[in-house]
């Protein structure tokens, strides 16, 4: 992927808490935006592998979405910003949510067959509870805020039905993130995302990161660097599925395949 020193300068260190130093990445970007607004789905805890808490921190209004009903004190313990204990997704109502119970972080609304093999993976307990679910547009507009300069989206496998319930031609955040557990396989994100004019130009551990196509962000070297790694996962999966089993040792002796 592009590297961050050449998307942007560098400012001075943030002292961030992501997984994967995004918001590191992020502080280079929006360098020169001391009061910026950031969003935040899938929260957790508020803190455990925040991309958004460092910008709190320094002014920044974070507005964040966490349906687990136990992290709710958690996020109003250690974080200032709206705080939404609820699910996000394409229409406001109840909605029935998988709490895993020994990794609370793998929870989530999505039932497919992808999920439902890392639950198995994982020995994960699970049990149904219901919860309230909003689309972002109903989230950002209660929230009281006008825009956003980025958002974070880590909802295990439910990233589609999120996305929308968000007007993306009103709001145009300069820069989406979303955790793809899919790693390159799934096209229906990113072809829905750009319908709406954003492209994946960057890639940090399992997150795809978009921007608006004119955005500088979006050079072409990092756009073909995102596409040939998309390719390449595809071809690997498709030789994990296909090929005769000589083949596919062959392939695993040269770190061609998966498994």
């Amino acid at each position: 992927m592009a590297s961050e020193s050449s998307l942007i300068p560098s400012p001075a260190t943030l002292q961030g808490r992501a997984q994967f130093n995004e918001d590191d990445l992020l502080n280079r970007i929006f360098a020169g935006l001391p009061d910026g607004v950031c969003l935040e789905v899938g929260a957790f805890d508020g803190y455990t592998g925040s991309a958004t808490y460092a910008f709190e921190q320094r002014g920044w209004t974070a507005v964040l979405v966490e349906p687990l009903p136990e992290m709710a004190s958690a996020i109003q313990t250690r974080r200032k910003g709206p705080f939404f204990n609820v699910a996000a997704g394409s229409a406001d109502g109840d909605i029935t949510f998988s709490r895993a119970r020994h990794d609370p972080a793998v929870s989530s609304i999505a039932s497919n067959p992808r999920q439902n093999e890392l639950y198995t993976l994982r020995g994960e307990a699970i049990e149904q509870i219901t919860v309230p679910q909003l689309t972002l547009d109903t989230v950002l507009i209660r929230a009281g805020v006008a825009r956003v300069d980025f958002a974070t989206l880590d909802v295990e496998g439910h990233e589609l039905a999120v996305l929308q319930g968000w007007d993306l031609r009103r709001w145009r955040p300069r820069v989406i993130i979303l955790e793809d557990n899919s790693r390159g396989l799934d096209a229906l994100v990113p072809a829905y995302l750009a319908v709406r004019g954003y492209v994946c130009f960057h890639r940090t551990g399992v997150n795809d990161w978009y921007a608006q196509r004119a955005d500088h962000l979006v050079t072409l070297s990092a756009r073909l660097r995102v596409t040939a790694w998309r390719s390449w996962r595809k071809l690997r999966h498709g030789l994990k599925i296909v090929a005769p089993s000589g083949l596919k040792s062959f392939a695993r002796r040269h770190g061609w395949s998966d498994n």
